[in-house]
């Protein structure tokens, strides 16, 4: 699987279509032999894999780069498919990409059948192209960034499906540097892969790192190639296939993966994005100098200062994307001058025009690259970051993060960010760092709950809830969006949850407007419900309303914590994030 596909896609929009200058023919790109291929999958049976449900008999995977950046990658996989479940995995083969970056093409499908019948698969009359419909949910449109689909029709338990998928680099994110990682290790077994790279001399690779090893099924070695060349080839064999856990990290960050970087150090990477944002920060207006001084006038201290602004930046201006930007698309962001004056532009957008107006209250803000899901590796540099956001220095070595694309959240930075990889961009460049975790007390939801119990076990209650941190800002973006009589029903419906037959007499919700972050959501409600009490041989046993176990988010993340020994890490994922 080419990572770097997917990991590209995330920050943006771009411009037209460039032209390829790639180059696929000669030895490096001739097909496997396939009557080796077969031969060696006639041992991989269910009898002998009874977990697995698919496995790669073989792969080869051929990177070539050259000093621009600019490459050819190829991967020809022979997969067998082993169960039904394999089976339906295998119907469809997905590459996502982005332009001008990247372009995908699938030379060759083919489906080897038990009885060594070959059917190829008319890829043009199976192939869609069609725009990644994901970022709509992020309210961005980019007509380039592309879902390359193709049905693999006909597959059936027993068969193998031999494919060449392509990605050519026509055009390195950060020019002049080639990054790339893959796994090694998936739900499948894999018998043999090959990953080779060819690096010129005047380019070589400066980071090398395997992680989390799979003991005695990986072999490197480094040759000269053709024309003073470098070729790093690595020998995948005989990795058992893993087992998936709930809640555990991104494959990328806890399998056996390879990554490779001609970047020295983060710090490259830091200044880079720099001198790509620069321009853009500078370009401002009289009117933003004049926004920045109007709300910090009341300001005491420089957090008062930082605090009006990000609300300002997160309230006023709309998280939405339509237009395409000149140098690095996706990741470039626009003059935030035509971000205030728009009103509207996707994370990068929004953070550049917050970095400016802080520093047009002379603090020392800088734009920040963040990983939001998946942590990034220390030693082994790369620019595929999928957020952007902001850092403030009011300490020297100090950075106050923030995040201004939540329009509705409360904090700075909201908990979805907190323990991810972030990267402050400055002209002396930065190290990668994590972002930190908000104490366990500044996350809880209280609730205060005051009843009288009848004789007769009729309850009437009134109890107090707290929305704190992660609760307040993920009920607060549920509230905002809510009706009135949306807001009631979802009480009642959290009482009956608790308490089976609870009546919501009366609701108040605080604050009334949910922009306003200056107070805590806050609710106060009134209920009543019978049958609260069990009688028998003169005694009572009494139900209590214990009505946080159907609110607060803990509730809602811990889903995966029941195993009773994981071999992965669990990391649950709030709503919020």
């Amino acid at each position: 699987m080419f990572w770097t596909l997917a990991l590209a896609l995330l920050l943006g929009a771009l411009p037209m279509r460039a032209e390829s200058a790639s180059n696929y023919s000669g030895p490096l790109w001739e097909p496997l032999d396939s009557k080796k291929v077969l031969a060696d999958a006639a041992s991989i049976t269910v009898a002998n894999y009874p977990d697995s449900d698919e496995a790669t008999v073989e792969k080869k995977a051929m990177r070539v780069y050259r000093a621009d950046g600019t490459g050819e990658a190829q991967d020809e996989t022979f997969i067998k498919v082993m169960t039904e479940k394999g089976k339906r995995g295998n119907r469809t083969l997905s590459l996502g990409y982005m332009l001008p970056y990247f372009t995908a093409e699938v030379p060759l499908i083919e489906i080897v059948k038990p009885n060594g019948e070959v059917v190829t698969v008319d890829v043009a009359a199976n192939k869609k192209e069609t725009i990644d419909d994901s970022q709509m949910s992020m309210n961005i449109y980019d007509p380039n960034s592309k879902i390359l689909r193709v049905n693999i029709p006909g597959v059936e338990v027993g068969d193998i499906v031999h494919s060449i998928i392509r990605q050519t680099t026509q055009r390195s994110i950060i020019p002049g540097e080639f990054a790339e990682y893959n796994v090694f290790e998936g739900p499948g077994y894999i018998r043999h892969m090959s990953y080779e790279v060819h690096s010129p001399a005047d380019k070589p690779l400066k980071r090398i790192a395997l992680r989390d090893e799979v003991k005695g099924t990986v072999k490197y070695e480094k040759t000269q190639g053709e024309d003073h060349t470098t070729v790093h080839r690595w020998e995948v064999t005989n990795v058992p296939r893993m087992f998936d856990e709930p809640s555990m990290p991104s494959y990328e960050v806890v399998l056996q993966r390879l990554l490779i970087s001609t970047t020295p150090d983060w710090q490259t990477v830091s200044k880079w994005y720099w001198e790509l944002s620069k321009p853009h920060l500078e370009a401002t207006t009289p009117e933003m100098k004049q926004t920045a001084d109007e709300l910090t006038a009341k300001a005491e201290t420089d957090l008062d200062k930082v605090k009006a602004i990000f609300y300002h930046v997160s309230k006023k201006i709309r998280y939405m994307g339509l237009t395409p930007e000149k140098d690095r698309p996706g990741y470039e962001p626009h003059d935030v001058s035509l971000t205030f004056g728009k009103k509207y532009g996707v994370c990068r957008d929004k953070a550049a025009l917050l970095v400016s107006l802080l520093r047009a209250a002379n603090l020392h803000a800088y734009p920040v690259l963040i990983n939001v899901g998946t942590k990034k590796d220390a030693e082994v540099p790369e620019p595929f970051f999928n957020h952007a956001i902001v850092s403030v220095e009011l300490k020297k070595g100090e950075y106050v993060l923030m995040d201004p694309t939540d329009e509705n959240t409360r904090d700075l930075l909201p908990s979805g960010d907190c323990d991810q990889s972030y990267l402050v961009c400055r002209p002396e460049g930065e190290v990668i760092k994590v972002s930190p975790i908000k104490p366990p007390e500044e996350n809880m939801m209280r609730v205060k709950t005051s009843a009288q119990l009848s004789a007769n076990g009729r309850l009437e209650a009134r109890s107090e809830l707290w929305f704190g941190g992660v609760n307040d800002n993920s009920y607060r973006q549920a509230f905002a969006h809510m009706k009135p009589d949306d807001k009631r029903r979802f009480f009642e419906r959290a009482l009956k949850h608790t308490m089976p037959g609870a009546t919501l007499k009366t609701l108040k919700l605080y604050p009334e407007d949910m922009l306003d972050v200056k107070e805590e959501v806050r609710a106060e409600l009134e209920f009543s419900v019978t049958g609260m009490t069990a009688s028998g041989n003169g005694k009572s046993v009494v139900t209590l309303p214990w009505i946080g176990k159907g609110m607060g988010i803990v509730n809602f993340i811990l889903g995966g914590t029941g195993l009773e020994k994981r071999k992965y890490p669990c990391k649950p994922t709030s709503p919020a994030a």
